[in-house]
């Protein structure tokens, strides 16, 4: 392919970085860490380059979309109870024993978070048991359902991992971090806890009956007074 919309397509190893006039032949990933946005930037590159990989079926473009993927995503929890779990073995034979009880009570804490994060891509999230291991969103054996999958892993990512999380942290004392002076009103460890996010039931109540969007509008107010992006934690 020697043009595509007009604009020349070269080797994503050639591509200079600023050149709004060619398009990588292939995934690359400088382009999606940091998106040209410059104001003598071509409007339509962008959206003309994720069309062209799309077009081309590019494996690396594919797998980067599979990173929403509600199985993806079930896969990696599940894969990250299973790695926790045998680190957790080896601490507890190991040191676990001079653990003092809020250290315990943390550890079992985080091992029941693990357990309800795996359950909101497998159960809310409609990956339902399933696996994949193709990681390629243009092979998926699920095509009927892919574009789905995507955008529901999508959905509850967002809530999960740039939400919850933030929630955890400042609402839960982890016992090893400690707040910045100037960050200290938005940690609120002394104080009830809105969400149970030991409790897979609580957490999808409190999509349903406003306590989430509270911890959204406070994550919002912290990201915008304080100059930090959504997954800041």
């Amino acid at each position: 392919m020697v043009r595509f919309r007009g604009k020349k397509v070269v080797p994503a190893d050639d591509w200079e970085w600023g050149d709004g006039k060619t398009l990588p032949d292939s995934f690359h990933l400088l382009v999606f860490l940091n998106e040209p946005n410059s104001p003598n930037w071509p409007k339509d590159w962008m959206r003309d380059y994720l069309d062209l990989l799309w077009k081309l079926e590019d494996k690396e473009y594919g797998a980067a979309i599979c990173g929403n993927c509600a199985i993806n995503l079930a896969q990696e929890a599940q894969q990250d109870i299973n790695e926790r779990k045998q680190e957790g073995e080896e601490a507890e034979r190991e040191n676990l024993q001079d653990a003092t009880a809020d250290e315990r009570a943390q550890a079992a804490r985080e091992e029941a978070m693990r357990t309800v994060h795996h359950a909101f891509y497998d159960d809310g999230d409609g990956a339902n048991g399933r696996s994949c291991h193709i990681v390629n969103f243009f092979r998926c054996p699920y095509s009927e359902e892919r574009e789905e999958l995507v955008e529901s892993g999508r959905f509850f990512r967002e809530i999960w991992h740039h939400h919850l999380e933030w929630y955890e942290r400042h609402w839960h004392n982890n016992y090893v971090s400690t707040p910045a002076e100037n960050e200290k009103r938005w940690y609120h460890w002394n104080e009830p806890k809105p969400i149970n996010l030991t409790n897979a039931d609580d957490v999808v109540k409190s999509l349903e009956d406003g306590r989430y969007d509270k911890v959204v509008d406070e994550h919002e107010r912290y990201m915008k007074e304080t100059h930090q992006k959504i997954w800041s934690l």
